[in-house]
């Protein structure tokens, strides 16, 4: 059951959603895989230390373990990303429909800043000109931020 306190933050947090939270999320998750197929990449150049029997003087520090660990945390910090990108989206979805009332303004906005889709893209699944996929963006950011301002 929800309190009027849980009530009033979910109020907050919804006025607060952004039209761009789920492009920025996108950049983050591009940075990490980039951060990730860096670090495979390394991990891939590394020279296995030569294992001869001979005792050490000191402890050795594993490179081959130490990208192993960096790999292990950046999958997972992707993973978490990814699911975060999956709330995210669901969340601009709604919020889209409860700002917009435009149907084909909703429509260009969930395909621009859920779905992530460029203009042209757009233009041609909603079967109209660039042009007016722009306008009913415009159209739609308008209805979106007066919605979040009330």
């Amino acid at each position: 059951m929800l309190t009027s306190n849980k009530i009033k933050k979910e109020r907050r947090v919804s006025s607060m959603m952004k039209l761009e939270s789920v492009n920025e999320l996108r950049q983050r998750i591009e940075r990490v895989e980039f951060r990730l197929r860096q670090l495979e990449s390394l991990s891939r150049s590394v020279a296995v230390p030569v294992l001869d029997g001979m005792p050490r003087g000191q402890a050795q520090d594993s490179a081959v373990e130490r990208y192993a660990v960096k790999i292990l945390e950046a999958e997972a910090e992707l993973d978490e990303l990814n699911e975060k990108l999956f709330e995210e989206q669901e969340r601009l979805l709604e919020e889209i429909y409860r700002r917009v009332e435009n149907p084909i303004a909703a429509a260009v906005l969930v395909r621009r800043y859920v779905e992530g889709q460029m203009f042209k893209v757009i233009a041609v699944e909603l079967g109209c000109s660039e042009d007016s996929a722009y306008y009913f963006h415009r159209v739609g950011r308008k209805e979106f931020l007066r919605a979040r301002a009330a």
